[in-house]
C-alpha cells in the first residue's frame, strides 16, 4: 500500500483490482501471425523465397483467443498450404496471385478453427529473388 502511495497509484488498482474492465485485459480483435518464408525453387534450383507476412482480423475477442491458442496448428497449416502453393500454382516469371493465396489460407484458418468470422489481412507478399 505504501508502495502504491508512492507511486501515485489507488491501493485497489495497484493490486490489478477495480479497473473499468473488471480486472480483465482486453485483447484486440486481431492475431498477427509471424512472417512465414518458403523457398522457390526453379528448374531444380534455388531461385529465391516467398515471404509472407499477415494478420488473421477476427470479429471478437473471443475469437482472437481462440485462434492465439489454435496458433501452433494454424501456423503448420499456413505452412503447408503455402508449401503446396508454391510447388503447384506459383510460376516465378508472373506475379504472385493474392486472391489465390488468401483463398488458401482463409480455408485453412476456417477448417482448423471452425467456422468462425475471421479473415486474413495481408501486410507483405513478395518473392525475393537470387541476388
Amino acid at each position: 500500500m505504501a508502495l502504491g502511495l508512492l507511486l501515485g497509484v489507488e491501493p485497489a488498482k495497484a493490486a490489478g483490482e477495480g479497473s473499468s474492465t473488471g480486472g480483465a485485459q482486453s485483447v484486440a480483435p486481431f492475431v498477427l501471425v509471424e512472417p512465414i518464408v518458403l523457398p522457390v525453387i526453379k528448374n531444380k534450383r534455388p531461385y529465391g523465397f516467398l515471404i509472407v507476412e499477415f494478420i488473421v482480423d477476427t470479429e471478437d475477442p473471443g475469437t482472437a483467443t481462440i485462434v492465439k491458442k489454435s496458433m501452433p496448428r494454424l501456423r503448420d497449416a499456413y505452412i503447408q498450404t503455402l508449401s503446396e502453393y508454391v510447388w503447384f500454382e506459383y510460376r516465378h516469371y508472373e506475379p504472385v496471385k493474392l486472391g489465390r493465396l488468401d483463398a488458401r489460407l482463409q480455408s485453412v484458418t476456417d477448417w482448423t478453427i471452425g467456422d468462425r468470422k475471421t479473415r486474413i489481412l495481408f501486410r507483405q507478399v513478395m518473392v525475393q529473388g537470387p541476388s
